[in-house]
């Protein structure tokens, strides 16, 4: 019930998106940095208490990565490619 881990798809997926429009929509070198500080620690938080809270092995929660990071992915390629469109 547990493999891949869920919270990671959907929090490397949706915070990931959301660092991703906002980093974009910067001008600024450092509030980039500091959005993407932001955005890998609380993901590294969130995935790390799966762990301690004994909800997943490891396995789970680094396929849930990897998922996830295969996921956004995706979303970015799709949303450039919609934008071209335009």
């Amino acid at each position: 019930h547990s493999f891949p881990s869920g919270h990671a798809v959907v929090l490397i997926t949706v915070y990931g998106l959301l660092g991703y429009l906002w980093c974009r929509a910067s001008r600024s070198w450092v509030e980039r940095l500091v959005i993407s500080a932001v955005v890998v620690g609380w993901i590294s938080l969130i995935v790390s208490s799966r762990l301690e809270l004994g909800a997943h092995w490891p396995t789970d929660v680094i396929v849930g990565v990897v998922i996830g990071v295969l996921w956004l992915t995706a979303v970015i390629v799709a949303l450039k490619r919609v934008e071209e469109a335009l």
